[in-house]
C-alpha cells in the first residue's frame, strides 16, 4: 500500500514538473513590440534580432517565447492560429492585434511552433523551432494570395 502511494505521489510530481514547464501563462494584451527589430532575413520570411540580449526570466523561472506574424507589407496579422508544442503536448494560441502570439517556458526548452495561415494567406514554411539552440523570438511573414 505504501509503495503504491509513493509511486502515485512520484508520478504526480513528475507530471506537475513537465506540464509546468510548458504551460502558457495568461498575460494582459499589451502592445508588445520586439526590443530589437530584426534585420537578418532567413528562409521562410523569418527574421531574428541583431545582437540578442540575455533573455528575461520571470519570478517563476520562465521566459517568454514570442512569434510575431506580419504580411508582406509589414502589417501585423491578428487571429493567426499558432501552436507551441513540446513533444506531443501542444498549447494553442492566436495572434493579437500586434500580430503577437506568446507562451512561457523554462529557459533552454526547445519548442516546435506550428503556424496555420489564415484564409487568403500562405507561408513558405509553417514549422519553426524556438528555444534550445534557437532564438526565443521570431517574426514570420505571410504572403497574401492574389
Amino acid at each position: 500500500m505504501k509503495k503504491g502511494l509513493l509511486l502515485l505521489l512520484c508520478a504526480l510530481l513528475c507530471a506537475t514538473l513537465v506540464l509546468g514547464a510548458c504551460a502558457p501563462t495568461d498575460t494582459p494584451d499589451e502592445p508588445d513590440t520586439p526590443d530589437n527589430p530584426g534585420t537578418n532575413e532567413t528562409p521562410g520570411g523569418e527574421e531574428t534580432g541583431g545582437d540578442e540580449e540575455e533573455p528575461e526570466v520571470d519570478k517563476n523561472g520562465k521566459m517568454t517565447y514570442k512569434v510575431y506574424i506580419k504580411d508582406q507589407d509589414g502589417n501585423p496579422i491578428e487571429g493567426v492560429f499558432v501552436s507551441f508544442c513540446i513533444d506531443e503536448l501542444c498549447m494553442p494560441n492566436g495572434t493579437n492585434a500586434d500580430g503577437l502570439a506568446k507562451s512561457k517556458y523554462l529557459p533552454g526548452t526547445e519548442v516546435h511552433v506550428a503556424i496555420t495561415p489564415p484564409e487568403g494567406y500562405t507561408a513558405e514554411t509553417e514549422d519553426y523551432y524556438l528555444g534550445g539552440a534557437n532564438p526565443t523570438e521570431i517574426t514570420v511573414t505571410l504572403t497574401k494570395i492574389a
